[in-house]
């Protein structure tokens, strides 16, 4: 059965949006659920934390590539790429839940999840930049998206200068997960909101 346009970009938006708010949901959950513990400064994850963190991962690079499809097709291609370049860093997180996070992880994992994980954080800035080109956005919200990248440059920042109070670095990280996640979710809300103006 072949959809219309009207019922594709409906379909679209649809999971755009739940994608998103699917992301921060199952994060919120696993953290409600499953919360981290630390001993001798390094955290344990459970593993019900890290399978609701790969739901999460899963879903919010559903929503993000998706947008990323969506803005291409609609010749917005500075923050198509911004779309783009966010699924591959939320992909380089999916990728760090199995490489080294676990119940028994050792200070050396712990250090190279770190590191591949502010590899993907690197490339949040100039996704955040690529997106805020997108002019259907209204301007508070372009400029959330780029806020939004603050708490991930100061926890990059702060695992770079050689800190490793990591119970400091989940905490500031968790916040920029939050923070992020509300801009993904007034994305999504936004994209639902035009779904038929296009």
């Amino acid at each position: 059965m072949e959809l219309n346009q009207r019922e594709n970009r409906k379909h679209v938006a649809l999971i755009i949006l739940l994608g998103y708010i699917g992301n921060l949901v199952f994060a919120f959950l696993g953290y409600a659920l499953f919360p981290p513990t630390y001993e001798n400064g390094l955290p344990h994850y459970a593993p019900g934390l890290l399978y609701m963190g790969e739901i999460s991962a899963a879903l919010v690079i559903l929503a993000t590539s998706l947008m990323a499809i969506k803005l291409a097709d609609e010749k917005q291609v500075l923050p198509s790429a911004g779309f783009t370049m966010m699924a591959i860093s939320q992909g380089v997180f999916f990728v760090t839940i199995f490489e080294a996070f676990g119940a028994d992880i050792t200070h050396e994992q712990l250090e190279k999840a770190y590191n591949i994980q502010v590899g993907g954080m690197v490339l949040y800035m100039p996704a955040l930049f690529l997106i805020s080109f997108y002019t259907y956005f209204p301007r508070w919200l372009r400029i959330a998206s780029i806020v939004a990248c603050i708490p991930y440059f100061i926890c990059n920042g702060y695992f770079m200068a050689g800190y490793r109070d990591f119970k400091l670095i989940d905490i500031i990280g968790g916040i920029g997960g939050i923070t992020l996640g509300t801009v993904q979710i007034l994305w999504g809300v936004w994209v639902w909101k035009r779904r038929y103006h296009e």
